[in-house]
């Protein structure tokens, strides 16, 4: 009588290949969460660079045109967005419901999509575009001298605080921030 070789049950996994299975499903998962975090980081890194953007061309318009460019800086249900204005006068517009009641009489520039919050500090001080749902930032530039004239809340009449930076961040990102030099009208990402 002839014996059979190789008679064991071959309907399922070995321990062996069930390790190796799940060693490289944790490899693959670990790549696709880093991929995703970057990705994220990116878009967040983005915005302040288009926010850069926007600060220096503001800054250009106060300069050469009549009248004062203003940089509204705001949230809607659009995203962070940037509002950049001159009508003629020295006040500005100040609150929300003026800068979208605007946004078709200047230059609109999105910044980032709603999954990314703004917040602007002066010290200890600071507001959060997450916590504060009607929150513009304004801003404005000295057209002799270049410098910032203003970088404050637009509901604030008396122009007290001056924000001296804008950081963004997106949900579990990290923050990526602007620096604002007020004397000088330098603004870098920091």
């Amino acid at each position: 009588m002839e014996m059979q070789r190789g008679s064991r049950d071959e309907r399922g996994f070995t321990m062996v290949e069930m390790i190796i299975t799940i060693a490289i499903m944790a490899i693959l998962a670990g790549i696709v969460g880093g991929a995703y975090s970057i990705i994220k980081s990116g878009n967040t890194s983005k915005s302040t660079s288009r926010f850069l953007g926007r600060l220096d061309t503001t800054q250009v318009e106060n300069m050469t045109k009549k009248g004062t460019t203003y940089l509204y800086l705001f949230k809607d249900s659009d995203g962070v967005q940037t509002l950049m204005y001159n009508d003629g006068t020295d006040t500005g517009l100040n609150s929300q419901s003026d800068v979208i009641a605007h946004k078709a009489d200047g230059v609109v520039t999105d910044i980032a999509g709603s999954g990314v919050d703004f917040t602007a500090t002066s010290g200890s001080n600071s507001v959060n575009s997450k916590d504060t749902s009607d929150l513009v930032i304004k801003i404005s530039f000295d057209k002799a001298s270049g410098a910032f004239k203003c970088c404050k809340k637009a509901d604030d009449a008396a122009g007290s605080t001056f924000y001296k930076e804008i950081s963004f961040k997106g949900r579990g990102t990290t923050s990526y921030g602007v620096k604002l030099v007020k004397d000088t009208g330098k603004h870098m990402q920091g």
